[in-house]
């Protein structure tokens, strides 16, 4: 490929990581905003998401904090490895409250702070510019564990999803669908 052409491939890809940010966040804050009804749905829920959610140190914050600091490094595309992601999430949660994350919030940080430490120690800083083959390698390897999480994540969305419907029943979905998706704007 060109310069040119690599270079309005690069544009392209670093706009579509800050509308993937705006996104996340406006995803946080809409959830956030339909906290109480969550609740309704199942008391735990809200604090299952508080790990996510948490406006200060949640990990959609942390998230949107990488992809501001590099758009092109493999730890805004693929953040967290699994395991580290499972184990933050476990002690956010021992953490939560409706509120947020407590006061006591330091065995969180820790665990967030050195999870993206050892991402970064292993992470290519550059997608945009050509890797040495060892690190082609590392990144394929990430692509596919990605994969996989989105995979799961899916699943987990859609039991999730399945579950509320058996809950509250079709009638209160199809209400709550149309209360609660906005309206598409014409901008």
């Amino acid at each position: 490929m060109d310069g040119a052409g690599r270079l309005g491939a690069a544009e392209e890809f670093a706009d579509l990581v800050e509308r993937q940010a705006a996104k996340v966040d406006s995803l946080r804050s809409a959830l956030a905003d339909v906290q109480p009804l969550l609740a309704t749905v199942d008391a735990g829920i809200y604090l299952e998401l508080v790990p996510f959610l948490d406006v200060k140190s949640g990990l959609m914050t942390r998230w949107g904090q990488q992809a501001a600091l590099s758009r092109f490094s493999t730890t805004t595309l693929f953040f967290l490895p699994a395991e580290t992601l499972d184990r933050v999430i476990a002690i956010g949660k021992a953490h939560a409250s409706p509120d947020g994350l407590t006061e006591e919030r330091s065995g969180y940080l820790l665990a967030v702070t050195d999870g993206i430490r050892a991402a970064r120690s292993g992470e290519v800083r550059d997608v945009s510019r050509a890797v040495p083959a060892r690190q082609v390698a590392v990144v394929k390897q990430e692509i596919a564990t990605a994969r996989t999480d989105l995979v799961r994540t899916k699943d987990l969305c859609g039991q999730l999803l399945a579950a509320t419907r058996e809950a509250v029943g079709p009638e209160v979905m199809a209400r709550l669908r149309r209360t609660l998706v906005p309206k598409p704007s014409h901008d």
